[in-house]
């Protein structure tokens, strides 16, 4: 997130060798989670709790952050249960306009599957 949303609101570039060197801790933490969310609706059981919100929180601009969940499609489908929330749907805008240049700000979508 800060090389690639922190650093262009900072008219700063991205390193591409701290991206490159964190991509595979992130697919290793994206795989765990979606083998987790294979068995389960949520993180912890049925109902969701502020574990998902905790979780998901860091995760709400993961396409123009980098985050890599193209194929993690347990995680996608936890994250689209999370973003239908209208508390969480309420706030998304906010976020987007503080930390997105207008022209990604489309690419974040809550409803992305």
């Amino acid at each position: 997130m800060v090389e690639n949303i922190v650093k262009p609101l900072r008219n700063q570039q991205p390193d591409k060798k701290v991206l490159a060197d964190a991509a595979p801790r992130a697919h290793q933490l994206a795989k765990g989670l979606d083998e987790h969310l294979s068995k389960t609706k949520w993180l912890v059981g049925d109902d969701i709790t502020m574990a998902d919100f905790a979780v998901a929180a860091p995760m709400h601009i993961w396409a123009a952050a980098g985050i890599p969940l193209d194929g993690y499609t347990n995680v996608r489908r936890w994250y689209a249960e999370v973003a239908k929330v209208s508390a969480w749907q309420n706030t998304q805008a906010a976020v987007e306009d503080v930390l997105l240049p207008k022209s990604t700000a489309t690419t974040n979508s809550t409803t992305k599957t």
